[in-house]
């Protein structure tokens, strides 16, 4: 998926691992270079938070959930959101 965050444009890559029950994402650049590998989806975790790259934008990432964990029909049944709030708005 693209996205643009902060003015920037960004790819997002969404994987499901039904072994473990789990989403993932990674994040890339304009020319899908990856700046955050593959990462476990935990809710209300910014994404950003671990990752101090000047690629990134200022704001946060994270998943909004009404569950502990992000199941595989959570995204469908819209009981997850993906979020970014710009620096200053949490």
């Amino acid at each position: 998926s693209s996205i643009t965050l902060g003015e920037t444009e960004y790819y997002l890559r969404f994987t499901y691992n039904s072994r473990f029950d789990f989403w993932s994402v990674g994040i890339y650049d304009s020319m899908k270079e990856p700046i955050i590998p593959m990462t476990k989806i935990v809710p209300y975790f910014d994404l950003f938070s671990v990752y101090t790259g000047t690629d990134l934008p200022s704001g946060s990432l994270f998943c909004a959930c009404r569950k502990d964990t992000v199941g595989e029909s959570d995204f469908r049944d819209k009981t997850a959101h993906m979020v970014y709030a710009e620096a200053g708005e949490l």
